[in-house]
């Protein structure tokens, strides 16, 4: 798999917008993923989850474009949020958990960690334990640019705000301290050169 690069193409900015619809949310979802996705609510998030193929499983946020982490857009001065997806070898909790890890430790952050390509989340693995996951060896988060549409990062145009997708990909401790230590890119460059599949979250 050639992973695309880790890139900055936003400018920090806060704004207050009007709500978006979940039902629009999960619509453009539904038009993305190339399987059925189910839809529910836990606590206050709202999660889409899919069966890709017999070992293949996917989640993502359906409501985290509410979460203002402080971007707009170099082109046109929209406000710029995003939903989180997650891809993995994994049983559908376990990939949920980590999309909803990532999302509460962005909006807690209350800004100081856009929700954009290159930005790392520490130990957001830690609830595996409580799903009796043990054999999951990622404890870390990356946000990157999607892999699932070649590339190209989904958009759903508005006229106050540009939601994307972010995909979230789940690292060992030691590719997160290497991340740390040399950089994303570099990273990166190290996975896809050593054949890493970033799906695999037993490795």
């Amino acid at each position: 798999m050639v992973w695309p690069p880790a890139c900055c193409w936003l400018r920090l900015r806060r704004r207050r917008l009007k709500a978006l619809q979940f039902e629009e949310t999960g619509y453009w979802l539904s038009q993305l993923v190339p399987a059925k996705l189910e839809f529910r609510k836990l606590d206050e998030w709202r999660i889409a989850s899919a069966q890709i193929d017999e070992q293949q499983a996917l989640a993502a946020t359906a409501n985290f474009g509410e979460v203002d982490t402080g971007l707009t857009s170099d082109e046109s001065g929209q406000s710029v949020r995003c939903e989180l997806l997650a891809v993995a070898q994994a049983e559908q909790p376990a990939i949920a958990t980590a999309v909803l890890a990532a999302a509460e430790l962005l909006r807690s952050a209350g800004g100081v960690l856009p929700a954009q390509p290159g930005v790392l989340l520490p130990d957001i693995g830690q609830k595996f334990a409580e799903l009796e996951q043990d054999h999951l060896t990622v404890r870390h988060g990356l946000l990157a640019v999607p892999y699932l549409w070649s590339g190209k990062t989904p958009r759903l145009e508005e006229d106050d705000r540009l939601t994307l997708i972010c995909q979230l990909i789940m690292l060992t401790d030691a590719e997160y301290e290497f991340a740390v230590e040399h950089g994303v890119g570099k990273l990166q460059d190290k996975l896809s050169t050593e054949g890493i599949d970033p799906g695999n979250w037993g490795r």
